[in-house]
């Protein structure tokens, strides 16, 4: 986890979801990189005036937005990495464009090792997950995609949940998780909700196999555990709630996945969740 993108469009959400990923950054030795995308608007009736008019009003804008995201950098100028005490490396890009397409292609171009990303709050979880720029990002890269509510506090990242579905590349997520755990002392718990009892032989199974391959790890760095409900959104929220997680990790193998385990309909409140991140790792095709 070499380099960290944190999309930057000025707003409290985005800025909380920087100071997020500066703590990351500052253990996993990590570079960020500000990125500011931005429409241009074309007067009406000046479709076809001259170019200059463009190459001014694109100019002045991406000026304004160099300048403010120099003074959120400088905000952290005394910022140092854990281990070898240099100053945090920042970096900034700033693109016309639409911001999910934006996003995905720059993270793409610089070889981006995680996408962070802020929202709003429950309702906000849900607009941003459900309807546009998370979700296209990560239908458009297999860049693992941070999402990080607007009242979310770093206050490290002790346990961490990876909901796995017996996925071709669940070790490799795994492996993953257990990497970046290894910074901050993380105990990651491998959850698999079962929803038909008469898989429940074969969950069972599968659970077991994918243990294996950690056979020698301390089970106070990786357990495994499989509960049973009607619906995986619900088991899940449920262990959430009885449990005092900093991470939940989620492979979706479809939109639909993300859409049920965030709509409001799954719980009377979702005030739980809006404090919890959410990390996106897309299964690869």
């Amino acid at each position: 986890m070499n380099k960290i993108l944190v999309p930057i469009d000025f707003s409290e959400n985005s800025i909380n979801a920087l100071s997020y990923a500066v703590e990351i950054a500052k253990e996993l030795e990590s570079s960020i990189t500000l990125f500011n995308t931005y429409p241009i608007d074309i007067p009406m009736g000046m479709e076809y005036s001259s170019g200059i008019y463009m190459q001014t009003l694109n100019a002045e804008i991406k000026y304004d937005r160099e300048v403010r995201l120099q003074e959120i950098i400088e905000k952290y100028n005394t910022t140092l990495y854990s281990s070898s005490g240099e100053p945090l490396q920042f970096l900034k890009e700033i693109r016309e464009g639409v911001a999910a397409d934006s996003i995905a292609n720059i993270a793409n171009e610089k070889n981006i090792d995680m996408i962070v990303m802020g929202t709003k709050g429950a309702s906000g979880l849900e607009e941003v997950l459900l309807g546009s720029i998370t979700v296209s990002v990560i239908e458009k890269t297999d860049i693992p995609v941070f999402v990080i509510p607007e009242n979310s506090e770093f206050h490290g990242l002790n346990k961490i949940v990876f909901a796995t579905n017996f996925s071709d590349n669940d070790s490799e997520v795994i492996d993953t998780l257990q990497t970046i755990g290894e910074y901050f002392n993380s105990e990651i718990t491998c959850l698999h909700i079962n929803t038909d009892p008469a898989l429940t032989y074969a969950d069972d199974m599968n659970m077991n196999m994918l243990k294996r391959n950690y056979f020698f790890t301390p089970v106070n760095q990786l357990n495994f555990k499989m509960l049973a409900d009607k619906k995986v959104e619900h088991g899940l929220e449920e262990y959430m709630k009885e449990n005092e997680i900093d991470l939940m990790v989620v492979t979706p193998q479809e939109r639909g996945f993300i859409e049920k385990l965030f709509h409001k309909s799954v719980s009377k409140s979702l005030a739980y969740h809006s404090k919890i991140p959410v990390l996106i790792a897309k299964n690869k095709k």
